[in-house]
């Protein structure tokens, strides 16, 4: 399984205190509450058409949170599990898996228990949805996209923007420059 667990770089806010963003993943005891497919397609090393994905994902999660000590429940869409639908609640590697019920989404299961809980505030969630990020911070708790996550999980640093690197002139392109300027210069100014 390509699933690192290193600690993935400290990145540092304002103050060279650590950004709220990702301060709450490491070393946090912060419970964490992810939409499973969401993540599983963020990551690099497991794919949707996985017919293990959620297995792979769950193991993955284990591997990581040997190393945070973070309650980590993860929701998955109804129909994605074959077990019993009377059960839909399970713990598989200290992970608490939860399988949204016929007719509902992974979605609406994170929102409730999140409007549920008695410390609103305490919870990490993990979606890329942009209706469930608004509600959930509404709601008080703190969002982390799918996509960072996934990169938590792999171990690897946020990729940087391009940066344009800026070439020196020319030598032509000097001798223009100083052409245009020193012309500038020999002109006198007419006073008005």
């Amino acid at each position: 399984m390509a699933c690192h667990t290193e600690h993935s770089a400290h990145r540092a806010g304002a103050g060279g205190r650590p950004s709220p963003r990702h301060r709450c993943t490491r070393g946090s005891t912060m419970p964490i509450l992810i939409d499973g497919h969401n993540l599983i397609g963020q990551m690099k090393s497991i794919s949707l058409a996985d017919p293990d994905d959620e297995e792979r994902l769950i193991d993955c999660l284990a591997a990581w949170q040997r190393h945070r000590h973070s309650q980590i429940t993860v929701v998955f869409d109804a129909g994605s599990h074959a077990g019993l639908p009377g059960e839909p609640q399970q713990s598989r590697a200290g992970i608490r898996v939860i399988y949204a019920r016929q007719g509902q989404r992974a979605d609406d299961v994170i929102c409730r228990i999140v409007r549920r809980s008695t410390d609103r505030r305490g919870w990490l969630v993990v979606s890329s949805d942009r209706a469930v990020q608004a509600e959930v911070r509404y709601l008080g708790a703190t969002v982390i996209p799918a996509d960072e996550f996934a990169r938590q999980l792999a171990g690897t640093p946020r990729p940087q923007p391009p940066q344009e690197k800026e070439t020196p002139p020319s030598p032509g392109e000097v001798e223009e420059w100083l052409r245009i300027f020193s012309s500038r210069r020999r002109r006198p100014n007419k006073a008005p």
